[in-house]
């Protein structure tokens, strides 16, 4: 399925259009995700039809995994954010979409593995902001499976499979630009 082949007449689906940052999904049910704002929209090709969330906090990200979805909303604070992780699956019915964890942070990275098991999050303390606080969530029952850790934050963090993942620090040391990866394990 692509793009062209979805055609809706509805005006609940032009009112995403003047937004300036759309997220976008296509899962293999063929229905289409559309987050904008403070709107999780999905589009089912097959039905024609449309069935908005409206969010409490404002859409970041979706993610697509293998059994499900990964949404990530913020709620902008004094000091801090709140981010709440959103997840749910063709099982879990659209409206139910409630926040199944939620981290207070002034900046966010995190990745999680395509078979949707595990989070890693990285999140910049409130009191340094040079140190970060790694740590890895199962996302089946939200329970931490690594113990926090400090840590520098780091430009991205990537899932390389079930059991690890890539965080890059980019450096400038003694002049040079180094780019240092740490690959580190769920467990």
């Amino acid at each position: 399925m692509t793009i062209s082949d979805l055609t809706f007449e509805s005006n609940d689906f032009l009112k995403i259009a003047d937004c300036h940052k759309i997220n976008l999904m296509i899962n293999n049910n063929h229905h289409v995700y559309l987050g904008s704002q403070n709107q999780l929209i999905k589009l089912s090709k097959d039905s024609k039809k449309i069935e908005i969330i409206n969010l409490k906090q404002s859409l970041e990200s979706l993610t697509l995994l293998s059994q499900g979805y990964l949404v990530l909303t913020k709620e902008k604070q004094a000091e801090a954010c709140q981010y709440y992780f959103h997840y749910f699956s063709e099982n879990i019915p659209f409206k139910k979409v409630e926040p199944s964890l939620q981290l207070e942070s002034k900046d966010l990275k995190f990745s999680g593995n395509v078979e949707g098991d595990w989070l890693a999050t990285i999140s910049k303390t409130k009191s340094n902001e040079i140190s970060a606080e790694f740590k890895i969530f199962n996302l089946t029952t939200l329970s931490i499976l690594k113990s926090p850790k400090p840590c520098p934050f780091p430009s991205q963090l990537i899932s390389l499979d079930k059991r690890y993942g890539l965080a890059i620090f980019p450096r400038l040391s003694q002049g040079y630009k180094r780019t240092y990866l740490y690959l580190f394990n769920r467990r």
